[in-house]
C-alpha cells in the first residue's frame, strides 16, 4: 500500500490506518499515528503515536461525532475539518498522508 493525500482518501478511516505528518518538537520531523479500538473513548477510537521517542503513547480519543458505527470507522471529512483543533495544531490537513492497514505478505521473509 502506498501512502496518499488524507484529502484524496476515500470517506471513512478503518482501525489500523496509519497517518504520518510533518511534526516539529516534541516530536521528530515526521510522526506517524495509528487509528485504533479505544474501549474507553466515547468513539471506540483513538489515535495513537507509532513512531518516535514517543511511541506508544496515546494522543487523542475521537469523539463521537467523528465516527460511523455501521461503518465501524471514522469519517475522513471530519479529521480534515478538525485536524488542527484536535489533533496536530502544527500541521495542515493537506499535508498529512494516510496508509490503509496492512497485511502481511506470505513472503515477507523472502529477500526478493
Amino acid at each position: 500500500m502506498k501512502w496518499i493525500p488524507l484529502v484524496e482518501h476515500s470517506d471513512f478511516i478503518l482501525c489500523g490506518s496509519m497517518l504520518r505528518v510533518p511534526a516539529q518538537a516534541p516530536f521528530e520531523a515526521w510522526v506517524d499515528f495509528m487509528l485504533m479500538d479505544d474501549w474507553q473513548s466515547p468513539s471506540s477510537f483513538s489515535l495513537w503515536i507509532c513512531s518516535g521517542k514517543q511511541a506508544g503513547l496515546p494522543l487523542i480519543r475521537i469523539p463521537q461525532e467523528a465516527t460511523n458505527r455501521k461503518a465501524n470507522a471514522v469519517h475522513r471529512e471530519w479529521l480534515v475539518e478538525h485536524w488542527q483543533e484536535w489533533i496536530h495544531a502544527d500541521s495542515r490537513p493537506v499535508d498529512v498522508y494516510i496508509r490503509p492497514p496492512y497485511e502481511i505478505r506470505q513472503d515477507w521473509k523472502s529477500r526478493d
